[in-house]
């Protein structure tokens, strides 16, 4: 909430047209008053990022962000807002990224073909630095995946901890596919 950082708000939709016709992005604070409410006529339903706009003097908590696309669709997500990014619970937790990289889905793929593993591991530094991405697992839909999966790695971000000085944090990240 001290806007030293640039949190962001992503956004991905399917649509069977190839466009939802805009979106709406609305945010309410963790005892529901609306704090700040976004239009964005330009979407069209690939994944694009928008920066959160946490409006001022909303109450600290779990979040909701709601989204109304353009064609009627529409999801609601709990984020978490704290004071301050040292205030939050993930960043307490040294082990566990804060921000968590997630590999940008390629559309282009056929629901059904959605099957597979993907597990890619991440070395931190002291300073919650990710240093080194590698694939450990690449199964069906997952191989078509594996550069994702990298950058998301390099994505991810760790609180500091000078215990890593000695030996890097080795972390996983694992996600298994079905198709719907």
């Amino acid at each position: 909430m001290t806007g030293d950082q640039e949190h962001q708000i992503c956004v991905a939709a399917t649509a069977a047209t190839g466009d939802v016709g805009g979106l709406q992005l609305e945010l309410r604070d963790a005892d529901g008053t609306p704090v700040s409410l976004q239009r964005h006529d330009d979407y069209r339903g690939a994944k694009r990022c928008y920066r959160a706009d946490l409006g001022s003097g909303g109450r600290p908590g779990d979040w909701t962000a709601h989204v109304v696309l353009g064609d009627g669709g529409s999801n609601t997500a709990t984020i978490r807002v704290d004071p301050r990014l040292e205030d939050a619970p993930l960043f307490q937790q040294r082990d566990v990224p804060y921000v968590a990289g997630r590999p940008n889905y390629d559309a282009s793929i056929a629901p059904e073909q959605w099957a597979g593993r993907l597990v890619w591991a991440m070395d931190v530094d002291p300073q919650g630095k990710v240093t080194h991405v590698e694939v450990e697992v690449a199964e069906g839909v997952g191989e078509r995946l594996r550069d994702r999966a990298i950058a998301a790695g390099y994505l991810s971000l760790f609180p500091p901890d000078p215990g890593r000085a000695g030996t890097p944090l080795r972390w996983r990240r694992s996600l298994d596919f079905a198709p719907r």
